[in-house]
């Protein structure tokens, strides 16, 4: 049995439950469910076919994959091989697919046949694709776990944030981050009772706290069958699968606590991104009492969650845009212009330090990623957002230093379109 102390991967994770709870169902995917032994199985037969063609660690292994049981065996094949995989965004161009394979010098990528763009340049020689038509690829089982050394800093995935203007730019998440994030207990204590939901796309990070949260703590993840929002299918998902756990968009959070509440009945926490309504928020408080509902801020570059903010009846929601307090270890410094701490309640820019922080951009180099001994030990990261803490030690956020615009799903940076229109004026 596997000494918990050395599991510094977080596929380890999922192969000490392999090991200690194998016929404990790990993923369901429509009617369809695969126990913790079996996938880990799967997965090691592809990952061991992955390192027979040259897959080695530290390497970065693009996905262009619907979600599926074949995308839950290659997120861990690929893990199990020493390397990281990319998710890409299925509502992107070829043409911005294929610029993100080249700026991460992807070299091999598995592929979806339902993936909705073509994205195999076949005037790149030097990519590998891995096609999940190939079925015995992902069916094959193997019950011998790669011995591949890993490390806490070496990069679980890379993810580009979402942007609409300027470069979007790829973050490296190494497995420390990620082991934090699913397995902090001071907002969200997850346990092998727990049903996640997969509702978000693998290319947006909310999809870290569902896969993980789930798996890293022994828990059973449901995956979501449908292709956009189906409030029908969605609720039929989490009450067939008696889901604790899910998060939900804030759009989406309005629309189930206003027309389809009783979808929420078999929910434990519920996580909601963005600013949420407070009287929906009373709503849903009010039909579920004992249901917890937070609130998660946090960019990409801290690994999902940076703050949640936790709501009871009896909670303030009246708070503008509570951010809530730190998640985990995570440390915040609330500093002014000069990088010095603000007065408490007074408004300053949000860096954030700890275990969660990313490993930086790939390929690129950014002054928002540094090291500074007399605010923090290791690295440090500045969010750019405006915020106060109160007395409480809740956090409200002000506003973001370069102002961006939501439109369509899509952060838009006002400074970074500028700066686009004057280089194209010349």
């Amino acid at each position: 049995m596997q000494n918990k102390s050395k599991l510094i991967g977080i596929h380890q994770w999922f192969e000490h439950f392999a090991e200690t709870t194998p016929d404990k169902v790990a993923c369901v995917f429509g009617n369809t469910a695969i126990t913790y032994s079996e996938l880990n199985s799967r997965a090691n037969f592809l990952a061991h076919i992955m390192i027979e063609r040259g897959v080695s660690p530290g390497d970065i292994v693009a996905m262009a994959m619907m979600r599926s049981v074949e995308q839950a065996v290659s997120i861990l094949a690929v893990l199990k091989a020493g390397a990281a995989y990319l998710p890409l965004d299925a509502t992107l161009s070829k043409s911005q697919s294929l610029d993100r394979l080249n700026h991460a010098d992807i070299k091999y990528t598995i592929v979806d046949k339902q993936w909705p763009v073509n994205i195999v340049d076949k005037g790149c020689s030097e990519r590998e694709y891995i096609c999940n038509s190939d079925s015995e690829l992902f069916t094959g089982q193997c019950e011998v776990n790669p011995a591949i050394p890993t490390s806490p800093e070496r990069r679980a995935y890379v993810m580009f944030t979402k942007v609409r203007t300027g470069q979007p730019k790829a973050v490296m998440v190494p497995h420390r981050a990620v082991i934090h994030l699913a397995k902090q207990k001071k907002h969200v204590e997850l346990s092998a009772d727990d049903t996640l939901l997969q509702f978000a796309p693998l290319a947006h990070d909310a999809s870290t706290f569902e896969i993980w949260g789930a798996w890293l703590n022994g828990g059973t993840l449901v995956l979501y069958p449908g292709r956009g929002v189906n409030r029908n299918l969605l609720e039929k998902v989490i009450t067939e699968n008696k889901v604790s756990v899910c998060w939900l968009t804030a759009p989406l959070f309005h629309l189930v606590a206003k027309n389809n509440v009783n979808i929420l009945q078999t929910i434990r926490v519920l996580v909601a991104g963005g600013e949420i309504k407070p009287d929906l928020v009373r709503k849903v408080l009010n039909t579920f009492p004992h249901l917890t509902l937070m609130t998660g801020y946090g960019p990409m570059e801290n690994t999902t969650f940076t703050c949640c903010y936790s709501m009871t009846k009896e909670s303030d929601i009246t708070t503008p845009y509570p951010l809530g307090k730190p998640v985990g270890e995570t440390q915040l410094h609330i500093l002014d212009s000069n990088r010095q701490p603000v007065l408490q309640g007074c408004p300053g820019e949000l860096y954030v330090s700890g275990p969660g922080v990313a490993l930086g951009y790939l390929n690129a180099t950014s002054e928002d990623f540094f090291v500074d001994p007399s605010i923090a030990e290791g690295l440090i990261y500045r969010t750019g957002d405006m915020v106060t803490q109160h007395a409480s030690g809740n956090l409200s956020l002000v506003k973001c230093c370069d102002d961006p615009l939501k439109m369509r799903g899509f952060q838009v940076s006002l400074k970074e379109m500028s700066q686009a229109v004057y280089a194209y004026r010349g």
